[in-house]
């Protein structure tokens, strides 16, 4: 029986290969993300072999990201589409094991949601409404 074993492959060719694999399957913009992120990741682990990826690469990632001004939860979303682009190597055969698979991405702070009280409903219904009536600003 003819089994293929992993492939080798340098990452800017193995992200190539996934972006056109994937194409289709998701929204353009969900692959014009993943695109980015993987553009991203090549500085901080060098175009190495696909086999050659490494736990130490995912952290270093994430600390590139974080030192490049992007937010917890900006790092916490590349991390995710770069493990699934990993998985899907391993779902596709071209790794024998996700290297990422652990790699925790940054705790991203939870969004505070500014609740108006009723008060503040009303005052800003009629701020609306008195400004679509004549046009001028309430102050």
């Amino acid at each position: 029986m003819n089994v293929a074993g992993p492939i080798s492959m340098r990452l800017t060719d193995f992200f190539r290969d996934s972006l056109r694999r994937t194409k289709g399957q998701v929204r353009a913009t969900t692959l014009e993300d993943t695109a980015r992120t993987m553009r991203d990741f090549v500085p901080c682990a060098g175009d190495i072999d696909l086999q050659d990826v490494r736990y130490e690469h995912g952290e270093r990632f994430i600390q590139y990201c974080l030192t490049h001004n992007l937010t917890a939860g900006t790092t916490t979303k590349k991390v995710k589409q770069l493990k699934r682009v990993f998985q899907l190597a391993e779902d596709r055969g071209q790794l024998d094991r996700h290297p990422l698979r652990r790699l925790k991405p940054p705790k991203a702070p939870k969004r505070k949601i500014r609740v108006f009280s009723d008060d503040e409903c009303r005052r800003l219904c009629g701020a609306a409404r008195q400004r679509e009536e004549n046009g001028s600003p309430v102050k």
